[in-house]
């Protein structure tokens, strides 16, 4: 797997801003890495392939990709907002509650009219970051905490971090390259975890998933 990606999701026009605290630390660690899909994880201790704690004062570029709508990213899931590369949606926040280190927000902005690289105009703007091309594992473990600001259930908000199979990059489509949902929060409201994969999507409930109603965020709510 690859690609621990966060986003905001899909917005509907609204007018104010709202920090995401998307996440404070993200670790992931591989017993086995880059082992074939049919051949059982050897027995081995385990190995730290990525860490971040956001510690330092801007997002390393290193390990995280920024996709921009119109340049490197196309718009899906009837999104509303265009991704950009900016400080205004992407940042370190070395002051967020319950952060030891520092925290990476992403800060969903209303930008009525913005025109993206391609041409297109949105009136929202906000932040998308991947980990794809900068480490895969086969088998392993991987934590990540996330936090959503008071008001996260107002209708339009789709906080996510999930999980790609890395064949996504070489042509295999989605769900076939599998997919791991770590986190859903849709403004409805609900949050949820799944699975995807060949002949199985668009629920988190099957086959392996979990679906609660979600209690107003506030300060001092993480999900791991």
């Amino acid at each position: 797997m690859h690609r621990a990606a966060a986003e905001p999701g899909p917005l509907r026009p609204r007018g104010e801003e709202i920090d995401v605290i998307v996440a404070t630390r993200l670790a992931v660690l591989a017993a086995a890495a880059l082992l074939p899909l049919t051949a059982a994880p050897a027995a081995s201790a385990q190995q730290e392939i990525f860490f971040d704690d956001f510690s330092g004062s801007v997002i390393d570029r290193s390990r995280w990709t920024v996709e921009v709508t119109g340049e490197n990213f196309g718009t899906v899931n009837s999104e509303q907002q265009a991704y950009i590369d900016s400080p205004e949606t992407l940042y370190v926040d070395q002051n967020a509650a319950g952060a030891q280190n520092g925290a990476l927000a992403i800060h969903p902005r209303y930008r009525p009219g913005h025109q993206a690289p391609d041409g297109q105009t949105y009136d929202f703007v906000s932040g998308r970051l991947k980990t794809q091309g900068n480490f895969d594992f086969t088998y392993g473990t991987y934590s990540v905490r996330l936090k959503l600001p008071e008001g996260a259930n107002a209708s339009g908000l789709w906080p996510a971090a999930w999980a790609l199979g890395s064949s996504i990059g070489s042509g295999t489509p989605w769900p076939d390259c599998g997919e791991i949902d770590l986190m859903e929060h849709v403004g409805e409201p609900w949050t949820s975890t799944a699975l995807h994969g060949p002949g199985y999507s668009g629920t988190p409930r099957s086959p392996a998933g979990r679906t609660s109603p979600a209690p107003t965020p506030a300060a001092g709510t993480s999900t791991r």
